[in-house]
């Protein structure tokens, strides 16, 4: 069986994880010891703290679905763009966030990424920041 891609792999990730929402993905494609920078204060590292940190969206937010915008790639580095969908399930809110992320895929499976998130936003619709927070922090 040929290894998949890059892209391949991205796409299957965005698309089993959060639109099909089966967390097997992660054993599948993510190295053992991958890292994940960017999601946490601390990069998340390997399966298992992949899954729990999973398991704290995906608890939280519901119905989830991920538009990929942009998708770049170059040998096992790819670059994406894209935009989280769901409901938090607290608020019943639909919510919305956009990120983008560099990749680094080998032998099928991520083994770096960073993640760069517009987690304000996301709180801010959240209501967990005021809409003028970030405004007022650097004032």
């Amino acid at each position: 069986m040929a290894i998949p891609g890059t892209e391949d792999v991205l796409r299957t990730w965005m698309r089993r994880l959060w639109d099909e929402r089966d967390p097997s993905v992660i054993d599948e494609l993510f190295a053992p010891q991958g890292s994940a920078a960017g999601l946490e204060p601390r990069p998340v590292v390997g399966a298992q703290e992949f899954h729990a940190f999973y398991a704290m969206v995906a608890a939280a937010i519901v119905n989830t679905s991920v538009i990929i915008e942009h998708i770049m790639t170059k040998g096992d580095e790819a670059l994406l763009v894209a935009t989280f969908r769901g409901t938090h399930k607290k608020t019943t809110k639909e919510v919305t966030m956009r990120f983008a992320a560099h990749a680094v895929v080998r032998d099928g499976k991520i083994v770096d990424a960073t993640n760069i998130l517009d987690v304000l936003s996301l709180l801010q619709q959240i209501g967990e920041a005021a809409p003028d927070a970030l405004p007022r922090a650097l004032a």
